[in-house]
């Protein structure tokens, strides 16, 4: 007879109310899931702490706190340097998201969602 396997997923959290509520969701259906986010010197938790400065209402640490789940802190400092010297998609206009930069973490968050065992990611 063979073993049930636990269903896992990543989240991509961000610190905003979007990651916070599709990761809820997630977990409401009784689905395993971990947080991921990503320290890019620009944006991102602070990898110092491991994930564990959560005295800010919705930092990445405060909203894996609240919704008790593990959140994995990967420091992006150096991967990230050709995104910003040569974005593919250009340079964007006033405070608009960079699509080079959701790009980037998309892809490296489903490379470590293969490389660890998780079976989905989401992200709000």
């Amino acid at each position: 007879m063979r073993k049930q396997q636990k269903i896992k997923a990543l989240s991509l959290i961000s610190g905003g109310l979007d990651s916070l509520l599709a990761t809820k969701v997630i977990l409401e259906q009784g689905i395993y899931t971990e947080g991921i986010n990503f320290f890019s010197g620009f944006f991102g938790e602070s990898p110092i702490n491991n994930g564990k400065q959560n005295t800010v209402k919705f930092s990445p640490a405060w909203i894996a706190e609240q919704l008790g789940i593990k959140l994995n802190v990967i420091n992006v400092v150096e991967e990230f340097k050709s995104v910003l010297l040569n974005p593919k998609f250009g340079y964007g206009a006033h405070l608009n998201p960079c699509l080079d930069c959701k790009v980037f973490m998309i892809n490296y968050a489903k490379k470590w969602m293969l490389e660890n065992g998780f079976d989905f990611l989401i992200t709000g």
